[in-house]
């Protein structure tokens, strides 16, 4: 809302932070926790706050192990990303370097440099039997659980996450309509039962 010239006094008592400076002047964010994931169909849950990242829960889905194998490397990529992303051109990029407030100054540094290289080697997380604590500043491919060794901020963080979880509403699960595919709609995300959106999709068997 800053970004457009608003007042975010108008917004009333709201639990959000204005990063816009962080955006803009790449200054730290005044934000110090993020909630990666609160399930409460499948049980986990996932906590950053400063340095720690906390897992917990029922990880069922082979998510608790990590073979260590980069996940992007077996993809052929274009020589430059920035280049395909932006092929046809980008309005919102065009704005901001006329603003003056595009980071980026050469295309894929921002990229390059934000890629983590991990050494390969496996790791087991079993966050159904205990909590998983890693510091991701300095393990950033979360191979050494330190829970045991900062049982104090586990807790801590255990605490926030019940908070969240009080204050969430149960999901209304619904079976997914294989119909909403992006699969069919040229590999978009569309409201799918609209009528200039409807379509027999190739790919679905009835």
């Amino acid at each position: 809302m800053i970004g457009f010239g608003g007042d975010i006094r108008k917004l009333g008592d709201i639990d959000g932070q204005s990063i816009w400076d962080a955006l803009v002047t790449n200054s730290p964010s005044p934000r110090s926790e993020i909630l990666h994931n609160i399930d409460p169909i499948d049980n986990v849950s996932s906590l950053r706050r400063g340095d720690l990242k906390l897992i917990t829960g029922n990880l069922t889905t082979g998510l608790e192990t990590w073979s260590g194998k980069a996940v992007l490397e077996d993809m052929s990529k274009p020589p430059s990303m920035d280049e395909w992303v932006f092929k046809n051109g980008s309005t919102v990029r065009d704005i901001l370097r006329k603003m003056r407030l595009y980071l980026p100054q050469a295309a894929d540094t921002w990229r390059k440099g934000s890629e983590v290289k991990c050494d390969g080697t496996a790791n087991d997380c079993n966050s159904l039997h205990a909590p998983c604590l890693y510091n991701i500043t300095a393990d950033p491919c979360e191979m050494n659980n330190i829970a045991d060794r900062h049982p104090d901020e586990v807790e801590s963080m255990l605490n926030i996450i019940r908070v969240y979880e009080r204050q969430a509403v149960m999901p209304q699960f619904q079976y997914p309509d294989p119909h909403g595919d992006p699969m069919c709609h040229g590999f978009a995300y569309v409201p799918w039962k609209d009528p200039e959106h409807i379509t027999n999709c190739p790919f679905f068997k009835k």
